[in-house]
């Protein structure tokens, strides 16, 4: 008798694993088919750059600025390309912070670039002569 109990247990845990085996497997196979359909479809409502401001310099140039960064006017916005323009222009050592941020607009969205310069601290040695009392 305890081994028909037995079998019976051992018989209902493998039907149980079986279960949960080929229900995962299902999911996983969805999961991966819903990964491909988003990877080959299209953003058809993905925002559009319309403008680009840049605010918070003083001494560089606003060509340095856009010269470094990848977005342009009429690119479709992207978060990690604009996290890679912020970090570029952090490595330029020119400015302690860079704040991008996004405002929307009727056509898309206006980027507002803001930087703060980093204080600029120069030797300029100063030369004179000195007359000593030599006698």
């Amino acid at each position: 008798m305890k081994a028909l109990y037995l079998n019976i247990a051992v018989v209902f845990i493998l039907a149980c694993a079986g279960n949960f085996v080929a229900g995962s497997s299902v999911a996983a196979q969805t999961q991966e088919a819903e990964a491909e359909s988003l990877q080959t479809q299209p953003f058809d409502n993905a925002p559009v750059i319309t403008s680009l401001v840049i605010t918070g310099n003083r001494h560089t140039k606003h060509h340095i600025i856009l010269r470094e960064i990848q977005v342009k006017v009429g690119d479709v916005l992207d978060p990690e390309v604009l996290e890679a323009d912020r970090k570029r222009l952090l490595n330029l050592r020119l400015f302690s912070h860079v704040e991008i941020d996004g405002i929307p607009v009727e056509d898309g969205v206006q980027l507002i670039i803001t930087v703060y310069e980093s204080w600029y601290i120069y030797p300029y040695p100063i030369f004179f002569m000195n007359d000593r009392d030599w006698d």
